[in-house]
């Protein structure tokens, strides 16, 4: 590294203490999901910082914290001796954050592109290997997120004893199961469960399917709950005083547990006084009518993040829904996401219908990721009440009536490219207005095969404004 850079004249305590931020955020920000682009074998973020330079190297070779977290993505021989290598760096009484997943096997389970992974697969015998690694250092685990979807369990979990398991540190706890088990098995991840549920430090925990009886609610600060019943779903929330982050997923792949009449259910109105963020995934139709019916017995006065992802019928969605939510909870959403496949002119009614009772003026960030025409611009111009956006967006027209006062982050799925004068003639409002845009991100799905990319000799400007235009496109594989 040059002499002359910045990140020399940073304090030795310093780039320690950034080393090992981004060595525990790094597995965090990776994808969970197949269908997203593959992943390595193993996250190996501490060992590139220890390659930059002789001064980073002393710095990484004497933090034993940098070297706990390991994330394993697809097990194999490389995997299982980097395990080997951090663990002989970590130290002796550093807590632990452990990734497992089998991504190929994963990817190969969702698309149907093999048979499941087997025992005596090479895949499944070094993740065996890696687990029994672990395993013999529980005392130390702080983290674990376990994926074994895509195939039987390892033996070393299911030979686990879970009456003398030693966990006294364990504070974030995900197991994914999703394939039927034997009931031996169920019943071992019952014993699990119940043995994790007794620990003062756990705050976080994905379930599985029927773990949560024995769940300590009242001392926990995240969860993600599947396929749960209304009135259970309401009842687990009145517990959760403490919790802060909350995932709900309602999936038609797997069992799903109906309640008897959700208009009339006699569950009343759920207060979660601590709640800053709260993630819808809907991927069947009757799961919309309970995302519905949540939201109206839901008071969140501290929600911070709403995500709404996948809805698969916005028809069946009434605009009032959501503003109703927020208007009940009284909170100051700052991050608004609405899913991928919205319905573009209901998504804009909604928006339109809380903007307008001033349910989203203190919202920051927004992202909109169905396929829309560009369009939904006016939805940002600068516009005087009760005049319609196309007669009052002319360039150099400004009022002082500003949609999403707030807004800093604006993100937008379009159906085509949109024109550059457009985006710049809304950015150009905004900053003049004294709400500008800093991050403007633009999605783009192409119908013709030709990537699009926004002319910057158009957008000298933008420093003047201080705003950021990005693009991201992605080329049509389905045709219509």
């Amino acid at each position: 590294m040059s002499t002359s850079s910045p990140a020399t004249s940073i304090p030795t305590e310093l780039l320690g203490e950034i080393f090992e931020w981004s060595t525990t955020l790094a597995p965090r920000l990776q994808p969970h999901h197949p269908l997203i682009a593959p992943l390595p074998k193993f996250d190996t973020t501490a060992l590139v910082i220890s390659q930059v330079s002789s001064t980073w190297r002393t710095i990484a070779l004497t933090s034993p914290r940098l070297w706990t977290t390991m994330a394993v993505y697809n097990p194999s021989a490389t995997a299982l001796n980097l395990v080997n290598f951090y663990l002989s760096r970590a130290g002796s009484t550093e807590l632990l954050a452990l990734y497992l997943t089998e991504q190929d096997a994963l990817k190969d389970y969702y698309f149907g592109l093999g048979p499941p992974r087997r025992p005596g697969d090479k895949e499944w015998r070094y993740t065996e290997a890696i687990l029994r690694m672990w395993l013999k250092y529980t005392h130390r685990w702080q983290s674990i997120f376990f994926d074994f979807r895509g195939g039987p369990l390892p033996l070393a979990l299911m030979s686990l004893d879970a009456s003398v398991l030693t966990v006294p540190n364990l504070r974030d706890v995900a197991i994914h199961d999703g394939i039927v088990r034997a009931p031996q098995t169920k019943q071992l991840f019952n014993d699990l469960w119940n043995k994790l549920h007794t620990l003062p430090t756990l705050r976080t925990t994905y379930w599985e399917y029927g773990h949560t009886f024995s769940a300590p609610f009242f001392q926990l600060t995240a969860f993600t709950l599947r396929d749960t019943s209304l009135d259970k779903l309401c009842k687990i929330l009145q517990q959760s005083e403490r919790l802060e982050n909350l995932t709900i997923e309602w999936l038609e792949v797997y069992p799903v547990h109906t309640d008897a009449d959700l208009a009339t259910t006699s569950t009343g109105a759920v207060t979660v006084p601590n709640l800053q963020i709260l993630n819808l995934e809907n991927l069947a139709d009757t799961s919309l009518e309970r995302t519905q019916a949540l939201l109206k017995h839901l008071i969140t006065p501290r929600l911070q993040e709403l995500i709404i992802e996948r809805i698969p019928a916005l028809s069946l969605y009434p605009q009032s829904t959501l503003s109703d939510f927020l208007s009940q909870s009284k909170c100051s959403l700052r991050t608004l996401v609405l899913g991928k496949r919205c319905s573009e002119i209901q998504t804009l009614d909604i928006l339109r219908f809380a903007n307008e009772n001033h349910l989203l003026d203190h919202l920051e960030r927004l992202t909109m990721k169905g396929a829309f025409a560009q369009n939904v611009l006016d939805l940002f111009h600068v516009h005087r009440p009760g005049i319609p956006p196309t007669t009052s967006s002319r360039r150099g027209d400004f009022f002082p009536d500003i949609p999403f006062p707030s807004l800093l982050n604006l993100k937008i799925g379009f159906c085509r490219a949109p024109t550059d004068g457009r985006i710049s003639e809304i950015l150009i409002e905004r900053a003049k207005a004294g709400a500008g845009i800093r991050l403007f991100e633009c999605c783009v799905t192409s119908f013709d095969g030709q990537p699009y990319h926004l002319d910057h000799k158009k957008f000298k400007w933008i420093e003047d404004f201080g705003t950021e235009c990005k693009v991201t496109y992605i080329k049509r594989l389905v045709s219509d």
